[in-house]
């Protein structure tokens, strides 16, 4: 499945979460140790949320949202998502171009 082809209902809005970093300083960090990271892109939402682009990168509330799993584009395995209420937005990345 593509995320693409999908369109939230109800004020949500589709992002991908930035991967956390597995290392800090010198130390490994587990996949299951590491915190959901709160930076996220925009992928797709609904034509009612007019506060978002697509690409655009948001901070998201900390345990806000449903994550959910598409394929991976190089088809190794199933990367994740969140399905996040526009109210869970937190700032916006604004670009001055």
């Amino acid at each position: 499945m593509n995320p693409k082809n999908w369109t939230p209902r109800g004020g949500r809005v589709l992002v991908k979460p930035e991967r956390a970093p597995a290392q800090v300083g010198t130390i490994h960090v587990p996949e299951q140790a590491r915190e959901r990271p709160n930076i996220c892109t925009v992928v797709c939402w609904p034509p009612s949320v007019e506060s978002v682009n697509p690409g655009v990168r948001i901070y998201v509330a900390r345990y806000a949202g449903v994550e959910v799993f598409f394929d991976a584009p190089d088809g190794n395995g199933q990367e994740p998502y969140l399905v996040v209420a526009e109210e869970d937005i937190l700032p916006v990345e604004v670009n001055d171009d």
